[in-house]
């Protein structure tokens, strides 16, 4: 999925299935960056053994995660904390879940949310441009 950078700066909230709401800043070249030094950053650390392994959940070669989509995986994790300004709906165990980078991971791990929020993110951003308020 390709992403188009806007110029609006409002943040918007998107409404996701199963009631959540999430409250995003616009999709730009700062989310770009820092979306693509999260990723490098945690895969760099996966494959030298750091912490990150610890804070993501994961180890490579656990078959839990697909190496050659690694990157791409963090990448849209990326982009989702970087650009949540807000959430309500996102449970864990029952109880809100606090919007903190670990919590965005594990609700970004699930497919469906993570294909929803970026098309969703996506869709809303290009609407905006199409309508002048981008």
């Amino acid at each position: 999925m390709g992403y188009e950078l806007t110029k609006t700066v409002a943040p918007r909230w998107l409404d996701m299935p199963d009631g959540v709401r999430i409250e995003v800043r616009p999709y730009d070249s700062m989310i770009e960056a820092q979306a693509e030094a999260w990723a490098a950053r945690h895969v760099r650390d996966l494959l030298a053994g750091g912490d990150a392994a610890e804070f993501l959940g994961i180890v490579l070669g656990d078959g839990a995660v697909d190496p050659q989509n690694l990157h791409k995986l963090l990448r849209d994790v990326g982009v989702a904390i970087h650009a949540i300004k807000a959430w309500e709906g996102v449970t864990v165990d029952g109880e809100a879940a606090p919007l903190e980078p670990q919590a965005v991971w594990r609700w970004m791990l699930d497919p469906v949310n993570r294909q929803t929020f970026l098309a969703i993110y996506d869709t809303a951003y290009r609407e905006a441009r199409s309508e002048g308020n981008a």
